[in-house]
Parts: C-alpha cells; structure tokens; sequence
C-alpha cells in the first residue's frame, strides 16, 4: 500500500515537472514567434531568450516590457545579414525623439532604458513597429509634443556583444 503511493507521487511529480517545461518552452516559442511576426525578421534556431523587465500587470494592455536575445558571433552575423537585406533596420544612432524617450536628455532625466534596466548601445542597429512610428523616426526634437501616448516596440541589436533587446510600451 505505502509502494503504491509512492509509485504515485512520483509519477505525479515527474508529470509536473514535464509540464512545467513543456509550458516554459513554449512560451520562449511563442514570444520568439512574435517578435518574428512583428519585425519581419527570422532568429536564429538556438536563441535565448530572457525577461528583463515585465510590468504589464495592473492595468490591461498598458506596460512596459524588455527582452533579451542572445545568439552566438556566427548567429549575429547571420542576424545581421538577415536585417540588412530586410531594408528596414536603421544603423544607430536612435533618431533625436527616441533617443530621448530612451535615454533622457542628462544624468538625472533617466528615460526608459534606465526605468528598464537596458543598457546603451552604440553601435548596431534598431527598428521601431507599432503607433507613432512616423513621428519616433523623425529627426524633429519637438516631435514629442504631439503625442498623447506611447504604443510602440523597438529592437535594438547589439552588434559587439551580439545582443538582441526589445523593448515594448503601451500606455
């Protein structure tokens, strides 16, 4: 009797954990999937993959997000040729609006980068979906008076640490 039960939770515990990382898997599929629907863009096959900042909690469908994806030199080199050829990323610098949203105008005006924990990259490349794109890509440093808010993704590629970030906000 007491074999039995045994027998048991272990075969529930082993089912569990099967689960929790099929579930697991499948979300780093599915964000993978997105970001690759949104940009147009194929990753590489062994891309990791990791949350950096995720408030999107309180209110639906407003928040700010963070991805990390991480590749290897060859896979960043691949990535490279891959947005080249696309024709819609643009070599850093961000443009004047979005280099300010990112990050701030001084040491004390942060920005999102700093709230998100991202790093400044200078030298890559970067791409910005969703609203407000006409407005964030213009060179027009008054250009953020017209918006009454932020619904947009932006990708940044690292090209010297091989890094892929993607940061989303909707407010």
């Amino acid at each position: 009797m007491t074999k039995k039960f045994l027998y048991i939770g272990m075969g529930l515990f082993v089912t569990i954990i099967i689960v929790v990382a099929i579930v697991a898997h499948m979300d780093t599929d599915d964000r993978v999937r997105v970001f690759e629907k949104q940009y147009k863009v194929d990753l590489p096959n062994d891309v990791a993959l990791a949350t950096l900042y995720d408030d999107y909690g309180g209110v639906p469908y407003e928040g700010e997000l963070l991805y990390r994806y991480s590749f290897s030199s060859q896979e960043g080199e691949q990535f490279i040729s891959s947005i080249i050829e696309a024709g819609d990323w643009k070599r850093l610098p961000l443009s004047a609006p979005l280099s300010h949203l990112m990050y701030g105008d001084t040491a004390e005006v942060g920005g999102f980068a700093k709230e998100t924990g991202m790093p400044k990259i200078i030298n890559g490349y970067w791409r910005l979906v969703g609203d407000n794109v006409n407005v964030l890509e213009s060179n027009d440093p008054q250009a953020l008076d017209s918006l009454h808010s932020f619904n947009f993704s932006l990708a940044i590629y690292d090209e010297d640490s091989k890094i892929l970030y993607m940061f989303s906000i909707d407010t």
